[in-house]
């Protein structure tokens, strides 16, 4: 989002391409640790972590889902604060503690990360 719309600006108008493209959307499908999150990983003194997410992405993820857009979280972690925050949000798929997402992955209705069913893949290393 551009700085104007955070700071209550409009945002440039997405294409007709691009909205197309979301229309389509059936599935969203997210990490965790720097996607619903700012990517710190906080310890408590008891070795506990603990993770900041934002009201916003929340409300987005509400709204998708209201619409019909299906959610899944895939997570290399397993942490407490993560199930938690799927189950308030109603992600019904979640998979935490994930060794092999592309599997996970496969689980969420047979999509094959690799087809061009998938509109949107961002691979970050």
């Amino acid at each position: 989002m551009s700085s104007a719309a955070h700071a209550g600006g409009s945002a440039a108008k997405p294409s007709e391409a691009l909205l197309a493209k979301a229309q389509a959307v059936r599935l969203l499908i997210l990490d965790v640790d720097g996607v619903l999150t700012d990517g710190r990983l906080l310890y408590g003194p008891d070795g506990e972590t603990h993770k900041v997410f934002h009201a916003q992405d929340g409300s987005a993820m509400r709204a998708l889902a209201a619409a019909g857009v299906g959610l899944a979280i895939i997570s290399g972690r397993s942490n407490a604060a993560t199930a938690r925050r799927a189950e308030e949000l109603g992600v019904r798929h979640v998979h935490l503690g994930c060794e092999d997402k592309a599997a996970a992955l496969a689980d969420q209705g047979g999509f094959d990360p690799l087809a061009a069913q998938i509109q949107f893949r961002f691979y970050l290393p």
